[in-house]
């Protein structure tokens, strides 16, 4: 097993047509997020943007979509992995990015490493 903690950008819809479904993506981004913080490693969640964005929208100092995407592929660019949810137009563009860079690609999180599971594993026996 490889005990290297990761830097793992999470990829997956972000873009809904009610903001209740925007908060949905952006809630899942976070509950993964955290569940890879627990397995030791560092995610790298585009989806907090959302709150950037809403500032941004409000002091009306918007970026665009291609924005958002540029920041977000230099960041996965220095990821170690990618975590894919699911299809969307961002997420589509992200997977086809860490394939082509040579990026490791995770789908669930049992795919992701545990750095935490061994310290787990030799804590009980005590």
């Amino acid at each position: 097993m490889n005990n290297k903690i990761k830097r793992i950008y999470i990829s997956g819809p972000f873009s809904a047509k009610t903001s209740s479904k925007i908060k949905k993506n952006v809630e899942k981004v976070l509950d993964i997020g955290i569940e890879i913080i627990k397995k030791g490693h560092i995610p790298f969640m585009p989806h907090l943007l959302y709150f950037l964005g809403e500032y941004a929208e409000e002091s009306n100092k918007n970026f665009n979509y291609d924005v958002y995407m540029s920041w977000g592929l230099y960041e996965l660019d220095h990821s170690d992995a990618l975590y894919f949810i699911g299809p969307s137009p961002g997420a589509n563009l992200e997977l086809e990015f860490a394939k082509k860079k040579g990026i490791s690609i995770y789908y669930s999180l049992g795919e992701v490493p545990d750095l935490n599971k061994k310290e787990r594993k030799e804590s009980n026996k005590a």
